[in-house]
């Protein structure tokens, strides 16, 4: 239905721009694929309110991501010290709490956490929307298309002899890469 449709297209395209824009490795590919990630979810829930039906998620799937929240916020908001790269040095906070998951540093820890949240909200509404075997086959489809497309830029590449990613020189591929990663 066109609602589906609209509750995947951010998934889709977000399926489909990662990988080729340096494999979402950089922070603006990052936050563009959070962003579309997030979106499916908001659509995902105006798709339910619309058929107004209640979502179905297993159990283990909400336990799992329950589990895997709570750690991420208990890593990003108990630092055990924080870094400051002026002076390229670990300082220890005083006031964290000792017995729950410690970060080494809350600012490299919160974009993690935004991003696995941003997943594991794409995964709610994809989990539900999995059940119809057309869903299924449509999205088997589109990562089997992604990893073609990282596969034939890779080849392409390869053959050619190029010593960087066909969009960036070598400064901004590091010294391995293959299809659209950079390592």
């Amino acid at each position: 239905s066109a609602g589906r449709l609209l509750v995947l297209l951010p998934l889709v395209l977000a399926l489909l721009y990662t990988p080729l824009a340096f494999g979402g490795t950089t922070p603006n590919t990052v936050l563009i694929s959070d962003a579309l990630l997030a979106s499916s979810f908001l659509f995902w829930c105006v798709f339910l309110l619309i058929k107004r039906r209640p979502p179905q998620i297993p159990a283990l799937i909400l336990i799992c991501v329950g589990v895997l929240a709570a750690l991420g916020l208990c890593h990003a908001y108990n630092p055990k010290s924080v870094f400051f790269e002026d002076v390229w040095q670990l300082f220890e906070v005083a006031t964290y709490v000792d017995g729950l998951p410690v970060t080494v540093d809350p600012a490299t820890t919160l974009p993690l956490v935004r991003h696995f949240g941003a997943l594991a909200l794409a995964v709610f509404g994809l989990v539900d929307l999995l059940r119809d075997s057309k869903t299924r086959w449509f999205i088997l489809r589109i990562g089997a298309l992604s990893g073609f497309l990282i596969a034939v830029i890779g080849i392409v590449q390869r053959a050619g002899g190029a010593d960087s990613m066909l969009w960036g020189g070598p400064e901004r591929s590091g010294k391995t890469f293959f299809g659209a990663f950079r390592y």
